[in-house]
């Protein structure tokens, strides 16, 4: 059921336990390529949350007691654990735990905000969920978060993930391929772990991972790059699609993530690995029509990026496949993107100019882990 004819804002927790796969993102990715009726889609992802603690107490909780990436709980993780003859239900559970103030702040305000913006007249609270303006230091102080944000009247989409993910395209050691084709990548390395895993004399088995069939994967680009021994300029141009002059054009709109998973397991046949170090500033310019690249900016000066959810499988279930082999079937845990808003004006461009693609460079020996869901030109709402 798309959100037709209205406003609409999803409010996703980044450290949970039973809603891990973010299926409430799931509507907005459908309307992202389906709606254009004017009014404001958005995503607010508040890193460190969990969904038993917007708005409520909590005595028991199935709160993971740590999140994945570099996200922290917003919630006291020290708690005293429940006494022993509770075990059974959560062995985690803490006692008295009363939830999370930090979440039921986040969940009043966006409220507020989301229905004095669109009831009672006062649109500045939109500006809330557009991330072509700051949060509130009283919100922006509590926790990370992240913001996706379009209105499908007002823009229109200019990259082509599939098309340029296909083509192969790879420049300074930086590979662009598609998120399909990433996620091939990744599960032969969860399979080379799983290898290693048996190798090691904890299990008789040999595994094979897979990717649940079903699951709908929306299109993203990836680029990768290996970690160096010293710093590089490494940069990657992505072409957009059709003639893209600026007339009447505001902002420049990508939707980004970053993500490093790594892969190995410990003896329970838990993951146990060090999360990587991944390189989460770089810059962004314009190549136009001409041939001209404008001069770049920076992307920490728009939003904040980080690995701050570093798995992109979650085992769904494991099943034999005969002669001593098991198959392990996968879900993809989807990216949560934070929506970067360009102004056309910090580039110093004209309206008569015309866009070709968009340079995205790294200075760095980190490894490179970017996913591009999309890049957009929009007017002003």
């Amino acid at each position: 059921m798309d959100a037709r004819g209205v406003a609409w804002n999803v409010l996703i927790p980044g450290c949970d336990h039973d809603v891990y796969d973010f299926a409430g993102i799931g509507p907005y990715e459908r309307m992202l390529k389906n709606l254009d009726d004017g009014f404001p889609k958005s995503v607010f992802t508040l890193w460190g949350a969990n969904h038993n603690f917007f708005n409520s107490e909590w005595q028991v909780s199935d709160a993971p007691h740590s999140c994945e990436g570099s996200q922290e709980p917003l919630w006291d993780v020290d708690a005293e654990p429940l006494p022993w003859a509770f075990s059974s239900y959560d062995k985690l559970a803490r006692a008295g735990l009363k939830g999370s103030e930090t979440q039921v702040k986040f969940a009043q305000a966006l409220m507020m905000a989301f229905f004095d913006a669109h009831l009672s007249g006062h649109a500045e609270w939109q500006h809330i969920f557009d991330p072509q303006y700051r949060l509130p230091s009283q919100l922006s102080s509590l926790a990370k978060t992240s913001r996706e944000y379009f209105v499908g009247t007002n823009s229109r989409a200019v990259l082509n993930a599939d098309k340029v993910g296909s083509s192969g395209l790879v420049q300074d050691g930086l590979s662009a391929q598609t998120l399909l084709m990433h996620l091939a990548d990744e599960l032969k390395l969860m399979e080379k772990a799983l290898a290693d895993y048996a190798a090691s004399g904890a299990s008789p088995n040999i595994y094979q991972a897979a990717l649940a069939e079903g699951q709908t994967i929306h299109p993203a680009l990836v680029i990768t790059g290996s970690e160096l021994s010293a710093e590089t300029l490494r940069k990657i141009n992505l072409p957009l699609e059709g003639a893209n002059d600026l007339k009447g054009i505001w902002t420049l709109d990508m939707s980004l993530a970053v993500r490093k998973d790594c892969y190995g397991f410990d003896r329970a046949m838990t993951i146990d690995c060090e999360r990587p170090d991944v390189e989460a500033e770089f810059e962004v310019a314009l190549e136009l029509a001409d041939g001209r690249v404008t001069a770049p900016v920076s992307i920490r000066d728009y939003v904040k990026l980080d690995n701050f959810h570093s798995r992109f499988f979650a085992q769904l279930r494991m099943e034999s496949i005969g002669s001593g082999k098991k198959r392990i079937d996968y879900t993809y845990l989807p990216f949560l993107y934070q929506s970067a808003r360009f102004e056309l004006s910090d580039f110093g461009v004209k309206e008569s100019d015309s866009i070709k693609s968009v340079v995205i460079s790294f200075q760095s020996k980190k490894a490179i882990a970017l996913a591009v869901e999309s890049i957009r030109l929009s007017k002003k709402d």
